[in-house]
Order: structure tokens, then C-alpha cells, then sequence
């Protein structure tokens, strides 16, 4: 036992650090906090009436009534059996809460990519909190994009055992590991980071396999190839439920292709047009993309930010300049493109909406250059290439300009499968990341390995004085001319100069004065701060030439080199990480930027003026509120969801929204309103995979009846979608619209079309109260005569409402085609009278219709989803498989020297 302690000492220790590192910078977290997060926030909200659904029905629904009038739950929190995910990553993290997990496993992900490219384990430990720490990292976590987070962790370990399985001539175990990781990294749910791997897997496969058929003979080689299939097969398998039904969904969500071919002002489409993709318009891919001045802050952080200096009042000191700049802006704010709007009086000077640097670090720049000069792993050109490309993938239209010459782009999006399905394509960095730091860590392996190479070949002395040379000449230059590589203006900021500055110099030359004295005092500002970022990076890169240079000239311990250089490494990128990442109290002695994990979980947002009118008014309308109240705080507080006055408070929202159905709309930024849907069914929301009816709806429709809300009667979407109230911009406010059609209508009237086009054009120019908009292609549900009076009693049943379960109760003395305010979605929900299925139709382009027969009924929907159960069931065969596989492959080592032990005793 001693000796395997001893053997495996820098593993345990690696584990220690990861884990001390972890805790210490998310310490607040270990006492039950979690940082203010506003994508967890939003999860909380819009989840709120799944997690009550499952205490209070006993079911998780796969539908949620709380965003967009109605939406699959499959992105928001999957109906789908994760037991092995879960287990597997409770485990691995030692059960440590968010952030301190998520950051553990970026250390320990790439500790295990080095380690299998056979890097000192006592370097690797130092590179992989370097890794971790990186600003890009910091600043995700802090946002709550855990499953962005958690699936870019899972990647380098997944290319470590991939890389592994290809060079080991016993690979199983690696073969198990690959499956292991690739299970986790689709677990993690976060399909465009696994895509982004599969981009860095595919170069580096077809290196290694090459090398393989050099190396090992035929059959091994074609194993191998197996296993990787297998690998693939099973652990896709265990995520098949949440893969297919999300590739099922995309299909309905705006990633999806649209029946219209009109803009919302009746135009055509031109569908030739620069911006039309066969997935998202390539302005929607490309919304964030890197500047190409963003790239310097891989070097230098705030190149495009200010970093912790005095405020930008404080440093100009003249109120008439600032006014001038602030001036400048407000004159000129509608005309300026997107991009960066917080023009001159913010601290980000980039392109984008707003960012923040994604910090790499000199010497891991400076240490990857000698990996690629130096290093003899075949390894280093298919991470030279592809960081290359994820950095011209990553400036998206910045690359060319704009999006008809964003030339590399535009080949992705239109030849690479499923690339046009993605946005946000500076997450793509994430490659160069991992990249930079495998390439550094090749390179001081490659000069400690190699040292007496170095001694005695000067070529390769005279290699590391030049490339070293030139980068501190690189750098200097930075120093001596700011602008050499840096901007210190957005392009909104530069135009408003332009413009702005021209406008004055012939209207008011004395304040145009003003003006220029400003804008040189802002540039100067911005450029000490960069001058103060390249002094820093210069200083850190000449110590760490210096010990390289003493170890190759003369003598010092390898040792003594990991040492310096790895402190270096690693505190340089925990100094920069420090600046994202604020553990401070305030005066009252509570952190600033930290609430308490119970807070985030039972109440993220707390219930406003509005909130409570409309819990007045509709509550004293439902039977029994005050004890069905009470049944619902029990089973609340059963479970630990009432935990102080707060949440028996909200309880009462709870007992409202499982006993009525109707919708609200806040005015207050509603298509993202994160909020809203914590307390009531919305009619808008916030959410990145919204279907796209509704999108199309937004655009058509409910944009302009919110923007003119003068005759509510008049506002025909808002009614057909049971608008109950609408809640004032400052939401102090319910208004009551008594024009809300109610939960189901019968119609005197048919408008036939034959297009998506002319149906979504019909809802302005009928009555849809009395009318429904139906398409042609459902003529055949009709009756064959529509009443042209209606005495239909239709009423829901909302007593313990079920949102995936709607339940009505009809009465007419003749057939009747009914209107529902629910979403039209094909793909799950089924319609059925007094039990008997029968088919269903869409109407008013995004609501469901049904005929139904003369008399007493009762109509139910259901959401049953036909693939739900079977596709479960493959997910938990699927896991129980890739257990007995991981046995397999991780027990083969063993099994082979038992096997050979037993055979040597027999010989």
C-alpha cells in the first residue's frame, strides 16, 4: 500500500490542489451560497411549474404552460432518465456544490489530457489550474452556463483517451475511457461544445490513425476503429432520449425551417439574400462573434477593456468633456448598428454587444510557440490547425467585414452539417484554449526531455534565442506603440466620432473642441491601462525566458524549472481570474455578488405590486382557495419547498396556478422576460429554443399589439391567447383585459387559406373570436356546414390543473368547431372525446381546433409524446451496457496479467 501511495503521490496530491484551489476561490460556496447567476435564475423561473408539477400530480411533465403560451420541457429540465450522468458526476466531484465542482473538473479534465500525452505530472498540475482559471472560464461560471461549462470540462479528458486509445498497443482501458468521457460530455447537455469536439477529434483522428497503421498491425488498428464505433454507438445511446427528442424539437423551435416565405410587412422572402441559411439567418450565427482587436486579449486582457483603474470620471476630471461624450452618444445612439452600445461611457471598447477578455496568458503563448518549433509529437499540427481555424470561425463576419464576405463562415454554414444550427460562434475559442495549453506543455517537455540535445546543438539554441527574441520584440513593440495590434475605439464609437465630429466642427467649432479634448483623454485612459497590461506580460515573459535560458545554458533541475515556471503559469492566470470573480462583503457584512443557494432554488425573484393584485383578484374566485392552500403548503413543505414565510407566501401563487388557467404579458422587455413565468402562465418569456410559430407570431403580431395597446379588444393574438392581464413596464401594475377569449371558444366562421403565408396574414382581418384561420389541408375535420350561431358551453376543469393533461367539459345542441387557447404542437399532444381518440387541427396558425359533436362531452388533450417510454428504456439499457463495458475495458489490464501470471507458473 505504501509503495502504491508513493508511486501515485503526485495524483493524490493533484486532487488535493484541484480541490483546495476550487474551494478557496469559490469559498462562499461551501457555505451555501451560489454566485448571482442570471441564466440559473431564469432556469428557476421557467422550471418553477415542472418541479411543482411532479410534487403535486406525481408526474414530471414534458410540457410546461409557463413560456410562450406552451413549450416542450425537453431544454428547460429534461423528462428524460439521467441516473448514470448524475451518479457518475456526483461522484467525481465529491458531491461539491456549483461553482466548485465545475471548476474541479476543468482542472482535473486537462490534468488527465496531460498525463496521457505523458507530461509531468508536477507540470500538468500547474497547466491545469492555469487552464481552469482562465478568464473565459471565470466569467461562464459566474454567468450560470453550467452545462457549457461542464461539457468544454468533459473535452480534454475525452481527447487525452481518444489520443491514448490510438497510441497504446493495450488500449482498452483508454478504449473505456473514451466512452466514459464522451457519456458525460453528452450528458452535460450542451450539444455545441460536442460538436466543437468532434471538430478537434476529426484532424487529430486521421493523424493518429495513419501513424497507427505504421505502428501496429492491421487488426489492431481496425479494433481500435471498432471500439471508437462502440464507444460512440453506446454512449450516444445512453443520451439517445434527450438527442432525439431534441433533434425532433429543433425541428419545431427557430433552428427549424419556416413554412413562410413573407416578412412581417408582406414582402417576400429573398430567399437568395446574403443572410438566409438552410438553419439560423447568418446575422442571428454570428450576433456574437470575436473582433479581430479581442484577439489580443489573449495576450494582453484589457486590450477592449478597462481594467481596475479609477473611473472614467475620475480619470478625465472635466465634467464638460464628459458631458460632451455623453452627448456625442445620445445624439447618435438610434443610427449606430448592433455592436457595442455602451459607447465611450463603458468599460468594454469591443465590437460585440458586450464581453469580457478571454485571457490565455504570455507565457502559455510564448511556452506553445517552442512546442511548436521544438516539440516532436505529432500531436502539435492538428492543434496548430485547428486553433487556427476556431480563431477565424470565432471573428465570424468580422473576419470579412460582414456577412457576404465572412468567407470561411459562410463555407461552414453552408457545407459542414448542422453548423448553421448554432450561434454564439465565439464559443468555438474553446479549442484554441485547449490547444494553447497542451502546445505549451509539449513545449517545456520537449526542452526538459531534450536538454542535452540543447547543449550540444547550438542550431537549436540559436532556434530558442530567436523565436524567444522575437516575441519580447513583439511585445516591446506593444509597448512602444499601443496601436500596433490594439483599438482603442469600437467601430460604433468610431463612427460616432466621425460623424459627430464633423457635425460640430462646422456647427459649434468651441464645443467640437471639447469634443477632441475628450476623446484624446479617453483614448489615453484606455491605452495606460493597456500600456500597464504589456509592462506586466513583459516582465512575466523575460523571467520566464531567463529560467529557460539558465537551464539550457547553463545548469539548474528540471525540478527547479517545473517549479518557477508552473508558479508563474498558474499565478499569473489566478491574478487575471480574480478580477471576474468578487467574494466580497458589503457593509452588512453579506457577500456582494453571492445569494444563498436556497434563495436562488425557492425564491430567485420575489413577487412585485402586480404580482399580488393579480393573486387578489383570482384567488377570491376559486372555490375553496384557502383550503386547497393548505394541501398545497403540506406537500410543499414535505419536500422542503416552503421553507420560511417567503415561500408560504408564494404558495399561494402555486395554489392559483394549479387551480386557473389563463395568461398574463409583462411589458417589461417580455420576449426576455426571465421573471414573469415564476408566478404565472406568459404569454412571452425568456428562453433560446422557443418554437418558432410563436417567434413568427412575435414578429407578425404580438411586437405591434404590445407597442399599441390603446383598444385591447382590438388586440386579436393577446385575446386568442387568453391574455387575462397585462402587466405595466414597472410592474406596479395589472391591468384587467376583459377581450381575452377565455380557454376555448366555438366559431360561426371558417376563413379557408392555403398558406402558412395567408394564415398568418388572416389573423389581422378576421374577427378570430367568432372566425378561425384554418389551412385547406384540415377541410376534410370541418363539418360540412359551420353554425352560424353558436349556444356552446365550453368550460375547463382547473382544479389540480395538469399542464400536459387539459381536461373540458362541452355542451351544444349541434356540431361545433371549437378553438383552443393552446399551442398547436403535432409532434406529442393528442386530442380525445369522452375517451375516444380523435384528430385535431391547427387554427389562427398556431392554436389547436377540434370539431366536436352535438351534446354533452368531455374533450381531453394529452401531451404523449409516442417515443417518451421506448426511448427511456433504451436510455436505461444503454447505461446498464456501457457499465458492464467500462468493467470490461477498465478490468482488461488486470485480466490479461492474471491470465499471463497463470501462464508463466504453468510453463
Amino acid at each position: 500500500m505504501a509503495n502504491f501511495f508513493k508511486q501515485y503521490k503526485a495524483y493524490f496530491v493533484a486532487l488535493v490542489v484541484f480541490l483546495g484551489v476550487a474551494a478557496g476561490f469559490y469559498k462562499p460556496a461551501l457555505e451555501g451560497y451560489v454566485p448571482v447567476m442570471h441564466d440559473i435564475q431564469t432556469h428557476r423561473t421557467s422550471s418553477k411549474e415542472i418541479v411543482e408539477s411532479e410534487i403535486l400530480n406525481g408526474e414530471k411533465p414534458a410540457w410546461t404552460s409557463r413560456l410562450f403560451a406552451g413549450m416542450p420541457t425537453y431544454q428547460i429540465s429534461s423528462p428524460f432518465t439521467r441516473w448514470l450522468y448524475l451518479g457518475v458526476y456526483k461522484t467525481i466531484t465529491f458531491g461539491y456544490p456549483y461553482p466548485v465542482g465545475a471548476i474541479f473538473l476543468l482542472f482535473l479534465g486537462m490534468f488527465i489530457l496531460l498525463r496521457c500525452l505523458k507530461v509531468n505530472p508536477w507540470l500538468s498540475i500547474f497547466a491545469s489550474l492555469a487552464f481552469g482559471l482562465s478568464s473565459h472560464f471565470i466569467i461562464i461560471l459566474g454567468a450560470g452556463h453550467s452545462t457549457k461549462t461542464l461539457a468544454m470540462a468533459f473535452t480534454p479528458p475525452l481527447i487525452g483517451m481518444f489520443i491514448r486509445l490510438w497510441r497504446e498497443k493495450n488500449y482498452l482501458p483508454y478504449a473505456a475511457g473514451f466512452l466514459l468521457f464522451l457519456m458525460l460530455q453528452l450528458g452535460a447537455n450542451h450539444l455545441q461544445i460536442t460538436y466543437y469536439s468532434i471538430i478537434l477529434l476529426l484532424p487529430v483522428g486521421i493523424v493518429e490513425l495513419v501513424a497507427s497503421f505504421k505502428q501496429f498491425a492491421r487488426n489492431h488498428v481496425f479494433a481500435k476503429i471498432a471500439c471508437i464505433l462502440v464507444a460512440t454507438i453506446v454512449a450516444a445511446s445512453v443520451s439517445s432520449p434527450n438527442l432525439l427528442m431534441t433533434k425532433n424539437f429543433a425541428e419545431h423551435t427557430i433552428r427549424g425551417k419556416s413554412e413562410l416565405t413573407i416578412n412581417p410587412n408582406g414582402t417576400k422572402i429573398d430567399f437568395s439574400s446574403a443572410n438566409k441559411s438552410e438553419g439560423l439567418d447568418r446575422t442571428y450565427i454570428t450576433e456574437y462573434c470575436y473582433g479581430k482587436s479581442e484577439l489580443v486579449s489573449y495576450l494582453f486582457p484589457h486590450a477592449v477593456m478597462n481594467p481596475n483603474t479609477p473611473s472614467l470620471g475620475e480619470r478625465i476630471g472635466n465634467r464638460q468633456e464628459l458631458m460632451a461624450l455623453n452627448k456625442a452618444y445620445q445624439q447618435n445612439a438610434r443610427k449606430l448598428p448592433s455592436g457595442n452600445r455602451g459607447v465611450f461611457l463603458g468599460d468594454y471598447f469591443g465590437n460585440q454587444t458586450m464581453a469580457k477578455p478571454h485571457y490565455i496568458g504570455i507565457i502559455l503563448v510564448y511556452l506553445a510557440i517552442l512546442g511548436l518549433l521544438f516539440s516532436s509529437d505529432r500531436l502539435k499540427w492538428s492543434l496548430f490547425g485547428v486553433s487556427i481555424l476556431s480563431i477565424l470561425l470565432a471573428l465570424g463576419k468580422n473576419l470579412g467585414g460582414s456577412i457576404e464576405d465572412m468567407w470561411l463562415t459562410n463555407f461552414f454554414i453552408d457545407n459542414i452539417p448542422l453548423y448553421n444550427k448554432f450561434r454564439a460562434v465565439k464559443m468555438i475559442l474553446v479549442l484554441a484554449e485547449i490547444s494553447v495549453v497542451v502546445l505549451s506543455m509539449l513545449g517545456i517537455k520537449s526542452i526538459i526531455d531534450n536538454v542535452n540535445n540543447f547543449k550540444k546543438d547550438s542550431s537549436m539554441r540559436k532556434s530558442f534565442l530567436i523565436a524567444s527574441g522575437a516575441f519580447v520584440v513583439f511585445v516591446v513593440a506593444n509597448l512602444v506603440n499601443p496601436e500596433l495590434i490594439a483599438e482603442f475605439f469600437s467601430a460604433n464609437e468610431t463612427t460616432v466620432i466621425a460623424e459627430y465630429g464633423a457635425e460640430l466642427m462646422q456647427s459649434n467649432p468651441q464645443e467640437n473642441a471639447v469634443f477632441g479634448n475628450a476623446v484624446d483623454n479617453l483614448k489615453e485612459y484606455r491605452m495606460e491601462g493597456f500600456k500597464s497590461d504589456v509592462t506586466k506580460s513583459l516582465i512575466l515573459l523575460l523571467i520566464a525566458i531567463a529560467v529557460l535560458s539558465v537551464f539550457i545554458f547553463k545548469t539548474l533541475q528540471p525540478a527547479v524549472v517545473i517549479g518557477l515556471v508552473g508558479v508563474l503559469v498558474a499565478g499569473d492566470m489566478l491574478v487575471e481570474a480574480t478580477n471576474y470573480q468578487d467574494n466580497s462583503k458589503n457593509n452588512r457584512g453579506k457577500y456582494a455578488r453571492w445569494k444563498l443557494r436556497e434563495d436562488l432554488n425557492l425564491r430567485p425573484v420575489a413577487a412585485t405590486a402586480a404580482d399580488m393584485q393579480i393573486l387578489q383578484q383570482e384567488a377570491s374566485q376559486v372555490p375553496n382557495f384557502s383550503a386547497k392552500y393548505k394541501q398545497v403548503v403540506t406537500k410543499l413543505r414535505d419536500v422542503g419547498r416552503i421553507v420560511n414565510k417567503i415561500d408560504q407566501g408564494n404558495a399561494q401563487f402555486s395554489t392559483l396556478a394549479f387551480n386557473t388557467n389563463y395568461r398574463v404579458i409583462c411589458l417589461d422587455n417580455p420576449f426576455n422576460d426571465g421573471t414573469t413565468a415564476f408566478f404565472h402562465k406568459n404569454v412571452a418569456g425568456y428562453n433560446p429554443a422557443k418554437l418558432k410559430t410563436i417567434q413568427e407570431l412575435i414578429e407578425f403580431h404580438l411586437s405591434g399589439e404590445i407597442r399599441n395597446l390603446n383598444s385591447l379588444e382590438k388586440a386579436n393574438v393577446l385575446n386568442m391567447f387568453n391574455t387575462k392581464y397585462i402587466i405595466t413596464p414597472d410592474r406596479k401594475r395589472a391591468l384587467p383585459n376583459p377581450y381575452a377569449f377565455g380557454n376555448a371558444w366555438s366559431v360561426t366562421k371558417v376563413k379557408e387559406v392555403s398558406s402558412a403565408d395567408e394564415e398568418i396574414l388572416g389573423l389581422k382581418e378576421v374577427d378570430l373570436k367568432n372566425t378561425a384561420v384554418i389551412r385547406k389541408k384540415y377541410t376534410n375535420l370541418l363539418p360540412d356546414e359551420i353554425p352560424t350561431s353558436s349556444g356552446a358551453k365550453i368550460s375547463q376543469i382547473v382544479e389540480n390543473y395538469n399542464p400536459e393533461h387539459l381536461v373540458y367539459n362541452f355542451e351544444s345542441n349541434q356540431k361545433e368547431v371549437v378553438v383552443f387557447s393552446e399551442i398547436y404542437y403535432e409532434d406529442g399532444w393528442n386530442a380525445y372525446i369522452d375517451g375516444e381518440l380523435v384528430d385535431h387541427y391547427q387554427a389562427n396558425y398556431i392554436l389547436r381546433a377540434l370539431t366536436v359533436p352535438e351534446g354533452k362531452h368531455t374533450i381531453e388533450f394529452k401531451f404523449e409524446p409516442t417515443s417518451l417510454a421506448s426511448l427511456n428504456m433504451l436510455g436505461n439499457i444503454s447505461s446498464v451496457v456501457l457499465l458492464l463495458l467500462l468493467i470490461a475495458g477498465f478490468g482488461a489490464p488486470y485480466l490479461l496479467k492474471r491470465k499471463k501470471e497463470v501462464s508463466d507458473k504453468t510453463a
